[in-house]
C-alpha cells in the first residue's frame, strides 16, 4: 500500500491487491496489480488502475480516472483503456465523485 498527501506527491503500487492513495493537488495514484485500488482527491490529479479487476476513484472535477477492461478468453486480454473526468461518461455511465469504478466481465461496475 502507498499513501501520499502532499502537492505533486505520487503513489504507485504494483502488487496484487495493493492500493495507492493520494490527496494533494497534481498528485497521481497508480496501481498495476490485479484487484488493486487507486484513489486521488487533489486538483488536476490522476487515479490510474490498470490491473485485472482493479478499481479507481476520483473526487475532484479536475481529476482524471483511468481504468482498464480485461477480458478472459482462455487467457487475460486487454480489451480497452478508458479515461474520464467527473460528469463525463464511460460506456454510457456518468462518472461521479467518490465512486469506485472497475470492469467485470466486460461491464463497467461501480459502488
Amino acid at each position: 500500500h502507498a499513501n501520499t498527501a502532499g502537492y505533486r506527491a505520487h503513489a504507485n503500487t504494483a502488487g496484487d491487491r495493493a492500493h495507492a492513495n493520494t490527496a494533494g493537488d497534481n498528485a497521481h495514484a497508480n496501481t498495476a496489480g490485479n484487484r488493486a485500488h487507486a484513489n486521488t482527491a487533489g486538483d488536476n490529479s490522476i487515479a490510474s488502475s490498470i490491473g485485472i479487476n482493479s478499481k479507481a476513484m476520483i473526487t475532484n472535477k479536475t481529476s482524471w480516472l483511468v481504468i482498464s477492461n480485461w477480458i478472459f478468453d482462455e487467457e487475460w486480454l486487454l480489451k480497452e483503456v478508458c479515461t474520464a473526468k467527473i460528469g463525463m461518461e464511460i460506456k454510457g455511465t456518468k462518472i461521479e465523485s467518490g465512486v469506485w469504478y472497475w470492469f467485470e466481465d466486460g461491464d463497467l461496475k461501480s459502488e
